[in-house]
C-alpha cells in the first residue's frame, strides 16, 4: 500500500511540474488581460474605402487559463457604418511550442495563426485567413508601446508583398 502511494504522489508531482512548466508560456499573453479601447484606421481594399475605427477590446482567461480569450466589438460611426466584431482565443501549441490564435469575424471570416513569442515588444501571429471566398496569408502584430498602451497592425500578403489593411492603437481602460 505503501509502495502504490508513493508511486501515486511521485506521478501526480511529475503531472502537476509538466502542467506548470507548460502554463509557464500563457503568462507571456497577461499583457493583453483586460479591457482596451482603440482607433484607428482601415486602409483601402478593393472592396473598401480608408475610412476610420473605432472599437472595444476585451481580453480574459477562459477555460483554468489554457486559454485567453479576446472579444473585439467595432463601433459604428458615419464613417464605419458596418463595424467588424471578432471572436476568438490565444493560448500555448504544447506540440509546436509556440503560440496559436484562431478567430473568427462578423463578416464570416476566420483565421489560424501561430507566433513564436515576443521579440522585444513586438508579437507578431501569422497564418491563413480565410475571407470573401478566398484564403490569403495574414499577419497580426501586437506592438507593447507601454504597459497601458499598444499599437496592433494586421496586414495580408498580396503578391508577395505585406499589404496593411488596418492599425490601431488601443489604450487599457480597465484590469
Amino acid at each position: 500500500m505503501k509502495v502504490r502511494l508513493t508511486i501515486v504522489t511521485l506521478l501526480l508531482a511529475a503531472a502537476t511540474a509538466a502542467f506548470a512548466a507548460e502554463q509557464s508560456p500563457l503568462r507571456q499573453l497577461d499583457y493583453f488581460k483586460g479591457t482596451w479601447m482603440c482607433k484607428g484606421m482601415a486602409f483601402a481594399m478593393p472592396d473598401a474605402p480608408e475610412h476610420a475605427i473605432a472599437g472595444k477590446l476585451t481580453n480574459k482567461w477562459i477555460m483554468n487559463g489554457a486559454w485567453l480569450q479576446y472579444n473585439y466589438d467595432g463601433v459604428k460611426t458615419k464613417a464605419d457604418p458596418k463595424p467588424m466584431s471578432a471572436y476568438g482565443f490565444m493560448g500555448w501549441d504544447s506540440e509546436k511550442k509556440n503560440y496559436a490564435m484562431g478567430g473568427v469575424c462578423s463578416d464570416g471570416c476566420y483565421s489560424t495563426e501561430a507566433s513564436p513569442g515576443w521579440d522585444n515588444d513586438v508579437m507578431i501571429f501569422t497564418g491563413p485567413n480565410h475571407m470573401g471566398g478566398m484564403t490569403v496569408t495574414g499577419r497580426d502584430e501586437f506592438h507593447k508601446t507601454s504597459a497601458t498602451e499598444l499599437k496592433y497592425v494586421y496586414q495580408v500578403e498580396m503578391n508577395g508583398n505585406w499589404q496593411k489593411a488596418m492599425e490601431e492603437t488601443c489604450k487599457k481602460s480597465g484590469k
